[in-house]
C-alpha cells in the first residue's frame, strides 16, 4: 500500500487572515520606511519653495524682508518645528539605512537601532523646540520676552537567485544609490549647521533679514556651504522623489513626464540657487541695513 500524497498548503492556508498590526504586515520596518518616505517629501517640496524666497534677496531688500516678515509669526514658528522634526528625522533614519547597507551587524539590529533613532529625534528636536519656541513667542503683542526667558499573498515572486542580466554601460542605479548615501552623510554636517546658525544662535528667527543673508554671502565659506547644500540637497531630493515616483505612478508616459519635470526642475533651482550666492552684491540696499558693521564695510567699497 503506497504512502499518501504529500499535499503542500497554499500561500493563502499558511499565511493568516487577519495582518498583524497593520495593512501591510510591518512594525518597526515598515514604520520607518514609511515616515522616511514622508518626510523626504515634505522635505523636498519645502526646499523649493526656500530656493525662490531666498533668491528674492537679489531683487531687492524691501522683496526679501517682507516674504522673510511673514514666517515670522507663531503659526509659521511651530511649523518651522515640525521642518527640523522632518528633518531630523530624515538624516537620523538615513545613517541608519547606511548602517544597515554596510554592515551585517546593523541589519541584525536594525529594530533596536531605529529605536536608538526615535530617541535621538526626541532628544534633538526637544532641545530645538525649548530654544526655538520662545524666540517665536517673543515678540507677541509688540514686546520682548527674551530677558526673561532662561538660557496580497496571491503574486508571484522572482526566484531571489534568478540571473541578471548585466546591461552595457554604466550601472546608474549603482550610481544613484552611492550618491544617496554619500550626500546623505554630508548633508547631516551642511543642513544642520545651517539650521543650528539661522535658527539657534542670535536672536534665532527673528535675526533673519536681508543684513543677516547679506552678511553670509559676503564671506565665501558660506558661499561654498550654501552652495553645496544646495546641490546636493536638490539632486538627493529629486532622485529621491524619482524613487517614489517609479514605485507608485503605473503608467510608463506619466512617470518619464513626471520624473523629466522633477530633473527639469531640480537643475532650475540649482541654477538659480548658484548665480543668487554668487552674483550676489551684499551692499545693494544695505543703507536700509540696521547692522552697522555692514553699513561700514559698503561704505569702504
Amino acid at each position: 500500500m503506497s504512502a499518501p500524497a504529500r499535499v503542500t498548503p497554499s500561500v493563502a492556508q499558511t499565511t493568516s487572515k487577519t495582518p498583524r498590526g497593520t495593512l501591510y504586515r510591518g512594525n518597526e520596518g515598515m514604520w520607518s520606511w514609511v515616515l522616511h518616505r514622508i518626510t523626504g517629501v515634505a522635505i523636498f517640496f519645502f526646499l523649493l519653495v526656500h530656493v525662490l524666497d531666498t533668491a528674492l534677496i537679489r531683487l531687492s531688500p524691501e522683496a526679501y524682508d517682507a516674504v522673510i516678515g511673514t514666517y515670522k509669526n507663531p503659526i509659521m514658528g511651530f511649523g518651522e518645528v515640525a521642518l527640523v522634526a522632518a528633518i531630523v528625522y530624515h538624516a537620523f533614519n538615513g545613517l541608519r539605512i547606511i548602517a544597515v547597507d554596510l554592515w551585517p551587524w546593523a541589519t541584525r539590529h536594525q529594530r533596536q537601532l531605529w529605536w536608538g533613532v526615535l530617541g535621538l529625534w526626541v532628544v534633538t528636536v526637544g532641545g530645538f523646540a525649548a530654544r526655538h519656541i520662545p524666540i517665536v513667542l517673543s515678540n507677541i503683542g509688540g514686546r520682548s520676552l527674551m530677558s526673561t526667558l532662561t538660557p496580497s499573498n496571491d503574486q508571484t515572486i522572482p526566484a531571489p537567485r534568478a540571473p541578471q542580466v548585466r546591461k552595457k554601460g554604466a550601472n546608474l542605479e549603482k550610481i544613484r544609490w552611492i550618491y544617496m548615501r554619500a550626500s546623505g552623510v554630508l548633508l547631516v554636517v551642511l543642513i544642520f549647521g545651517h539650521l543650528f546658525v539661522n535658527l539657534m544662535l542670535g536672536e534665532g528667527i527673528h535675526g533673519i533679514d536681508f543684513a543677516f543673508v547679506a552678511g553670509k554671502f559676503a564671506s565665501p565659506f558660506w558661499q561654498v556651504w550654501d552652495v553645496l547644500m544646495l546641490w546636493l540637497a536638490l539632486i538627493h531630493g529629486a532622485n529621491g522623489m524619482r524613487t517614489i515616483v517609479n514605485d507608485y505612478v503605473v503608467g510608463a508616459t506619466t512617470r518619464k513626464v513626471l520624473v523629466w519635470a522633477l530633473w527639469i526642475a531640480a537643475g532650475f533651482l540649482i541654477v538659480l540657487g548658484t548665480l543668487v550666492v554668487f552674483t550676489f552684491d551684499p551692499c545693494l540696499g544695505v543703507e536700509n541695513s540696521t547692522t552697522d558693521w555692514l553699513i561700514q564695510m559698503c561704505a569702504a567699497r
